[in-house]
């Protein structure tokens, strides 16, 4: 383990590696640096008789290929509650090795890490079961378009991702037996899980032709998405709109007069930032009738993806 763990650490220029051995659904436990085996030393079990790869030693750090520059800093139980505090080595290279005896505390050596940068994680699947590496921020879709094409491109979204969706049907609009209020809340808490939303006008031949239907559904879109960004602590990646009508008066109503344009993630597809407002996710437009079926899903991927990738779009 020491050979593979001194190529990695060099290899991606990762000075603190933090070894989490224990599995103890199976009964594999860690304590004192020391790896037993339902509650005996894995070196005194019949792991030490294994022809191919005998445990001769049950201590962790005797499997590491240590120079003279690196640490080593056992964390017991009582000292997992300050490992956010633990300064980590920005030039040697130290191993953290975590004792535990429960699923619980290795999920709260998990929690304590998750922030933490430049550390290398080692162990087994009992730790890896914790560790829930950072979702991207989600992107909310709004589609007020009746157009074919735009639809065939959300049911493509819909078939070829996990992004959680919301029609509104103009018939219960003019009925007015749909609940905003129930609506807002339920997409805000798909965005907080930072799981992306599509809030879209369903297929409806009355939508098409009523033009008094027609500016209500563009301003009850324009009502929920307020009422979404009302909650500060959502923080999305980006704000699709499609449609032109619906786009400027979503935008007029949350206060967004001027956007910078940055690029284009597809043909006629721009992205940009808002300009004199405090806001940090971008913007998208399309307008009803183009793209290929795929171009939502692909932008999602975009931004679901890493910021490298996002700059490179």
């Amino acid at each position: 383990m020491g050979v593979e763990l001194d190529a990695l650490s060099k290899g991606l220029s990762i000075n603190n590696i933090a070894i989490a051995s224990a599995f103890p659904k199976v009964g594999r436990t860690v304590k004192d640096g020391m790896i037993y085996i339902n509650d005996v030393l894995a070196s005194e079990t019949d792991f030490a008789n294994d022809p191919k790869n005998p445990i001769l030693s049950a201590e962790i750090s005797s499997y590491l290929n240590l120079t003279q520059n690196d640490a080593i800093q056992l964390f017991t139980p009582d000292k997992i509650d300050n490992i956010q505090q633990y300064p980590l080595c920005k030039k040697n290279r130290q191993y953290l090795i975590f004792d535990s005896e429960s699923d619980n505390s290795l999920e709260s050596i998990a929690k304590q890490l998750e922030n933490r940068e430049n550390i290398l994680f080692v162990g087994c699947g009992g730790f890896a079961e914790y560790l829930h590496f950072k979702r991207h921020n989600p992107v909310l879709f709004i589609s007020g378009s009746a157009n074919r094409v735009t639809h065939d491109q959300i049911n493509y979204l819909m078939q070829h991702s996990d992004i959680q969706s919301f029609s509104v049907k103009p018939e219960k609009l003019s009925q007015n037996t749909i609940n905003k209020t129930e609506l807002v809340s339920n997409i805000q808490k798909s965005l907080a899980k930072k799981q992306s939303a599509i809030l879209y006008i369903a297929k409806s031949e009355k939508y098409t032709h009523d033009i008094s239907l027609s500016n209500n559904l563009v301003g009850f879109l324009s009502d929920v998405v307020k009422g979404v960004l009302s909650d500060k602590s959502i923080e999305l990646s980006a704000l699709f709109l499609t449609g032109g009508d619906t786009a400027m008066q979503i935008l007029r109503a949350n206060g967004i007069e001027r956007i910078q344009i940055e690029n284009e993630l597809e043909p006629a597809i721009p992205y940009g930032r808002v300009i004199d407002k405090d806001i940090i996710f971008k913007i998208i437009t399309k307008s009803g009738g183009l793209g290929r079926t795929d171009c939502l899903t692909s932008i999602l991927d975009i931004f679901e993806s890493s910021e490298e990738t996002r700059k490179e779009a």
